[in-house]
C-alpha cells in the first residue's frame, strides 16, 4: 500500500517567497529567505526551498572573488616573524626593492 503525500500549499506563504525572491533580485535562496520569514513566523528552511522549486525559482549564484597578492611581495616573503626584529625586516624589504 502506498502512502500518499499531501503537499499543503498555501498562497500566501508562496506570495511572500515570491515577493522576498524578487526584492533582492533572485539572489537570496532558501536560507537567506528563511532569515527573513523567521522574524515573523516560524518555518523551515526545507519547506521555503520545496515552495521554491513548485514557483519554479533559483537563485543566481555569486562567484566569490578571490584576493591575488601583488607580485613584488610574493618575490620578496623572506623575513622574521618575531616583532623585536622589526628594524631587520624592514632593512631586507629595502633590499629587495
Amino acid at each position: 500500500m502506498e502512502k500518499k503525500h499531501q503537499i499543503d500549499f498555501d498562497l500566501s506563504l508562496a506570495k511572500k517567497i515570491q515577493i522576498i525572491f524578487n526584492y533582492h533580485d533572485g539572489l537570496y535562496g532558501s536560507p537567506r529567505i528563511k532569515f527573513i520569514l523567521n522574524r515573523t513566523m516560524q518555518i523551515s528552511q526545507s519547506k521555503i526551498a520545496r515552495y521554491m522549486r513548485i514557483l519554479g525559482l533559483k537563485s543566481r549564484i555569486r562567484v566569490k572573488k578571490r584576493f591575488k597578492k601583488p607580485v613584488e611581495i610574493k618575490k620578496c616573503n623572506s623575513g622574521y616573524t618575531n616583532i623585536v626584529n622589526r628594524h631587520e625586516i624592514f632593512i631586507k624589504k629595502m633590499n629587495c626593492e
